[in-house]
């Protein structure tokens, strides 16, 4: 670890602003959240669709349209470094290799149209021109996620593969190149229940093997008490609640964080219906 990453935070986000101008009016998606991540820790961040989440995971890796489509204010400092002030090129080499990404739904992450392998090695190769057994390394990255027969896998098409396969080698292409940082963005939204448990412990394994960074993106509290250590609740573009799992968790202070914890099953509980918000009596 270098002075550079001992004196910061691996990322640090300072009042991010983020709005989309159209004809008549300016949509802002995201109102100036602030939140940082050590090295080696997992954010939640937890809200409703609509809330920013996931415009707010695309900003962190520079994925978002440029002017005037999209316009971001703020800071995003990765190891101490402005993502806005990055050139194209600076960028391709930040994505992948510093920062992977996880879309949301693994069915559509994929090209339909090459191999697992191919897509896999090509990752390889544009952020480790050094290694030079790129077919091995793409073997050894789906056996590290658990995928059975991997030698086979490679040679098999998208369509071939489960929705939990196809997430599991999305997580290989993510990890293969080692990045410091992983941003998942709702990895169990489209998998059944039994899958959505092995690919939280597929995560939670890989963050206790290696020095990784997560932000996971969610709209479930149900899944974060196991992988995060902070949450941050987001509402209508703000960051309402944050702070440690077990504070938020255990003790919710903000009226929306209180609702979507109510949402969550308990054993043993019957209600006819789950608990509504009254979103003109919360402050944003």
């Amino acid at each position: 670890m270098t002075p550079e990453d001992e004196s910061h935070p691996l990322i640090e986000v300072r009042d991010l602003t983020i709005s989309f101008p159209k004809r008549r009016q300016t949509v802002e998606a995201v109102r100036g959240i602030d939140f940082s991540l050590e090295t080696g820790k997992t954010l939640a961040v937890v809200g409703e669709s609509g809330s920013g989440k996931t415009i707010t995971a695309l900003s962190l890796a520079g994925l978002l349209l440029p002017p005037p489509e999209c316009r971001v204010g703020g800071q995003i400092l990765f190891r101490g470094r402005d993502v806005q002030q990055m050139k194209p090129r600076e960028l391709r080499k930040l994505r992948g290799k510093e920062i992977a990404y996880i879309f949301q739904d693994p069915a559509t992450s994929l090209n339909p149209v090459f191999s697992i392998g191919y897509q896999i090695a090509e990752t390889i190769k544009t952020h480790l021109p050094e290694v030079k057994n790129v077919r091995e390394c793409a073997i050894d990255s789906l056996a590290k996620v658990g995928i059975q027969e991997p030698q086979k896998r490679l040679r098999d098409f998208p369509h071939q593969l489960s929705g939990g396969q196809i997430q599991r080698v999305m997580i290989a292409m993510a990890l293969a190149c080692e990045p410091r940082l992983l941003i998942a963005d709702e990895p169990t939204s489209a998998l059944d229940a039994t899958v959505q448990t092995q690919v939280l412990n597929l995560l939670r394994q890989i963050k206790a093997t290696r020095s990784l960074s997560i932000i996971l993106i969610t709209h479930n509290f149900a899944i974060v008490a196991g992988l995060a250590q902070e949450v941050a609740v987001m509402f209508r573009g703000k960051i309402v609640e944050s702070g440690p799992t077990p504070q938020i968790l255990q003790n919710p202070q903000h009226p929306y964080t209180k609702a979507l914890l109510a949402c969550i099953p308990q054993p043993g509980q019957r209600i006819s219906r789950l608990p509504t918000v009254d979103y003109s009596t919360l402050e944003c």
